[in-house]
């Protein structure tokens, strides 16, 4: 049995022969190659145990304590505390009676960044009487969203991850 190369060329007669198990020209039988079936099986295999480990250590990372004056471009998406004073306090409710969502400027350092919550989050800080005044504290957690030529926006995901101290 002759051996072919990994250019798929017969290793008797030295003429290229693909992927056969023999060559058409000489008659010799030549090492089959790894079938592309079991590689794409490997590399799907590669690919979940990756996610799954990408996904295992995203969980397990608590997100990062931040100040507004902190924040950079290159963290868009991020999902962080944020903390600082209330420099512009939530509007309490509109011309119609009440707003769909709120927001509120924290700043701290030189820097300003606006958190908002928008409907069953806004509701539920109504409803639990949170509502930031000028002047408090706040500590936040939520997603960054950060555009250039804006100011910084936090989108909380839930009420309970507002943590409030009155001035």
């Amino acid at each position: 049995m002759a051996e072919s190369t990994e250019s798929g060329k017969c290793g008797s007669c030295g003429r290229y022969i693909g992927p056969v198990g023999a060559c058409p020209y000489c008659g010799a039988e030549s090492a089959g190659r790894m079938p592309l079936r079991m590689l794409q099986m490997v590399a799907v295999l590669l690919g979940a145990i990756g996610l799954a480990a990408l996904y295992a250590t995203a969980r397990q990372r608590a997100p990062d304590d931040l100040h507004p004056a902190q924040i950079t471009p290159a963290m868009n998406f991020a999902r962080v505390w944020i903390e600082g004073e209330v420099t512009r306090s939530a509007p309490r409710a509109n011309a119609a009676g009440r707003a769909p969502s709120l927001s509120f400027t924290l700043g701290g350092d030189g820097g300003e960044t606006i958190v908002t919550a928008g409907g069953s989050v806004a509701a539920a800080l109504r409803e639990q009487g949170l509502l930031p005044a000028r002047g408090d504290h706040v500590r936040a957690l939520g997603r960054l969203s950060v555009a250039a030529g804006e100011k910084p926006r936090l989108f909380m995901d839930s009420a309970e991850h507002l943590q409030l101290r009155r001035k």
